[in-house]
């Protein structure tokens, strides 16, 4: 997940792919410098974030926070989400007959707006399911502990090589067919 934070907060860079996944898009003109005055507030939110964290490390611990064990982290982390460490998830078993219904959009959460640790914790989950491309899911671990192997490459999502179809439920209440993300990018 660092590599895809420090990839994040770096510049504008990293921003978009190419299609052909060959390196990336560079912005210019009022984009880039929209793109980077965000960039510059994500930065400024990280550098005291944890400049926080080794504060409540140093005053409960006498250490910064990446030099505190397990435990120590937990309790600190715990401290700056103003919440108790939630206990361990457990998948259910399924009897794999979901409700179906439209995706979710790309970003349901919109990241401008918050504080440093729902910041962290939105940008590390990004960084773990996110596309390999972006810096994180190193060797696709994120995709491999649901299940899902992803596709090839990003130039297979790109020109129609790769579907997710299969990962649909046949039940939905929409014809993926129709949905209006589908539709922009026009049936393959």
């Amino acid at each position: 997940m660092v590599r895809f934070i420090d990839r994040m907060l770096a510049g504008t860079q990293f921003v978009f792919p190419a299609a052909d996944g060959n390196g990336f898009l560079r912005m210019e003109g009022l984009e880039e410098k929209a793109w980077q005055e965000r960039i510059e507030s994500r930065q400024t939110f990280y550098r005291e974030g944890i400049v926080e964290l080794d504060g409540i490390g140093g005053e409960r611990y006498g250490a910064d926070f990446v030099d505190l064990d397990d435990d120590q982290q937990d309790a600190v982390l715990e401290i700056i989400s103003k919440k108790e460490k939630p206990a361990r998830f457990v998948f259910a078993e399924s009897d794999g007959q979901g409700s179906g219904g439209a995706p979710a959009g790309n970003q349901p959460v919109n990241e401008d707006f918050l504080e440093f640790f729902p910041l962290l914790v939105l940008n590390t989950r990004q960084g773990f399911y996110g596309d390999p491309v972006y810096g994180g899911n190193d060797n696709r671990l994120g995709w491999r502990v649901i299940g899902f192997p992803g596709p090839p490459s990003l130039a297979s999502t790109m020109d129609g090589s790769y579907t997710t179809r299969e990962y649909m439920i046949p039940e939905a209440e929409w014809p993926y067919e129709q949905h209006p993300a589908v539709l922009r990018y026009g049936n393959r």
